[in-house]
């Protein structure tokens, strides 16, 4: 309907044009609306038709029971349940916004993620937003010991210091693993300059 509507403004069309135009795009179960209205019927006589069975005013509960239920599966990604509830929050609180929809938005993410210390990791950090926490997240899982283990090296020389070195966990590294990997040992590098300089 967003589509629509932007099209509509686009191409500045009239009551007819926009009812002509929203008969043709309707699809799936939403196309069953054409078989109960007559040909005359109008554009908001179809727009009421389709808010009644397929907005989301209606099935607001539902909605909002969703996200609670909402878990995390097995393999999949912080950021597809990001997505999920991002969606999930805008169904259940349409055109909302604010501090409140941010901590509500945020504890219902922490809540569906499957690993109960993050969530407490990232609570201790005090993200404001889903967006914070998602990124306290994705900082975490890089810094974590399921995706990077530590080798040291043991050389007892006392003229040269124990150094950290970040090997992939998994043989079948990518680009983003590689990056990560980068960041960590450049972070070490430059801790490991400070430690020698105090």
């Amino acid at each position: 309907m967003a589509k629509f509507q932007n099209c509509q403004r686009y191409n500045e069309w009239s009551d007819d044009d926009r009812g002509v135009f929203l008969r043709d795009s309707l699809t799936g179960h939403a196309r069953q609306i054409l078989w109960e209205i007559s040909n005359d019927v109008d554009f908001s006589e179809i727009t009421r038709l389709r808010r009644n069975r397929f907005g989301s005013l209606n099935q607001m509960e539902r909605y909002r029971a969703e996200p609670r239920g909402r878990r995390q599966k097995k393999g999949e990604t912080v950021q597809s349940v990001y997505q999920d509830i991002k969606r999930l929050m805008a169904l259940a609180f349409p055109s909302q916004s604010g501090e409140m929809y941010e901590i509500i938005a945020r504890d219902v993410f922490l809540d569906s993620l499957s690993d109960p210390s993050l969530c407490v990791r990232v609570l201790d950090q005090s993200p404001k937003t889903l967006d914070e926490a998602l990124t306290t997240v994705l900082r975490m899982e890089a810094y974590s010991t399921d995706s990077v283990s530590n080798v040291v090296d043991d050389n007892n020389n006392d003229d040269s210091r124990k150094r950290v070195r970040f090997v992939s966990a998994s043989q079948n590294k990518n680009a983003d693993s590689e990056r990560r990997i980068k960041m960590l040992e450049e972070h070490v590098f430059e801790q490991g300059r400070e430690i020698d300089r105090l």
